[in-house]
């Protein structure tokens, strides 16, 4: 129940400025495989952070996801982090889960610049999702940086 009222949100209350992306993969023989949407936005309670909110929904196979935010240049906060377990590597911060079939996750958390912009802006810098399936095969989908207003 917890995710659906999450997905209704992002589909239906999110703020204007909002920068997404969505991305979902289908096997040649038609079997659904796994689909993710990732949201960034201005945190309405704190005008000088953002919330990247990301939902990742596995398909008919066990996956392993990984996901890597650089946070060079800001500090980042998990908020829920859905059974995934984070680390940090210099500075990139990342978290990783090995999901079941139709399993489904939700991670957010917020991102803080170091500096703060004349213009009161965040800069959400680049990151990636690794997506494993069970014969080792990696995808890799990019986000660059983002600004947020």
């Amino acid at each position: 129940m917890k995710k659906l009222t999450v997905l209704f949100f992002l589909c239906f209350f999110l703020p204007w400025n909002l920068f997404s992306q969505s991305s979902g993969f289908i096997d040649s023989l038609g079997v659904f495989q796994w689909q993710y949407h990732r949201s960034v936005f201005k945190n309405a309670l704190e005008k000088n952070s953002a919330i990247v909110t990301i939902v990742f929904i596995n398909g008919a196979n066990h996956t392993a996801i990984s996901y890597r935010q650089e946070a060079a240049s800001s500090f980042l906060h998990w908020i829920e982090k859905d059974g995934g377990e984070t680390d940090k590597d210099g500075f990139v911060e990342t978290i990783t889960v090995k999901l079941e079939p139709n399993e489904a996750i939700v991670w957010r958390y917020t991102v803080k610049n170091k500096t703060i912009e004349n213009d009161g802006s965040i800069n959400v810098e680049k990151s990636a999702i690794l997506i494993m399936n069970d014969k080792f095969q990696v995808k890799k989908e990019k986000f660059l940086d983002q600004k947020v207003n």
